[in-house]
């Protein structure tokens, strides 16, 4: 995954992440003690999720996938780990075009010659990427209990606030 969709996926993770923590920590400090805080918490992360994951699936679906080769690797120093970066050579009409792959510590290892599915459009068959696997299967879910356990938290130690959404 190149610097411009991991900056593409983490922005809005990102995003999403400092506005619950700021939400959380106002609600803690007893200064935004309005029902509308708990709709926030729980609102802002999954609208920033479904916008991200429309957008993925946007592009996934208009396009086409090929199967290349992994044809060169190189550990690099990152966060005080060493990670792979995986050279992915692909064909599409009688041109070849290569794809870096970063891949974590904790990534399955793939060897030189190893088959790769990558997916590219059509229109600009050089942009190539992996398909999202913690995106599409896991993301959704980690932010929706997140959030969930967000509100229970505030519920169990508000009963006030729980009262007035219910208008009692």
């Amino acid at each position: 995954m190149n610097t411009t969709n991991s900056f593409k996926l983490a922005a809005p993770l990102l995003g999403a992440a400092l506005s619950q923590a700021g939400l959380f920590a106002c609600y803690l400090a007893n200064t935004w003690r309005h029902p509308a805080a708990l709709l926030l918490i729980a609102l802002i992360p999954v609208c920033i999720l479904i916008r991200t994951y429309q957008c993925e699936r946007n592009w996934f679906s208009g396009a086409s996938s090929v199967t290349g080769m992994i044809i060169g690797r190189q550990k690099k120093s990152q966060f005080g780990q060493l990670w792979d970066t995986l050279t992915v050579v692909y064909v599409i009409d009688a041109t070849t075009y290569t794809y870096p792959i970063h891949c974590s510590p904790y990534a399955p290892q793939l060897s030189v010659g190893d088959s790769v599915r990558l997916f590219y459009k059509p229109t600009n068959p050089a942009l190539a990427r992996e398909q999202a696997v913690f995106l599409d299967n896991v993301l959704p879910w980690v932010a929706l209990t997140l959030s969930a356990i967000a509100l229970i938290t505030i519920a169990l130690n508000d009963a006030d606030t729980l009262l007035s959404l219910t208008g009692q």
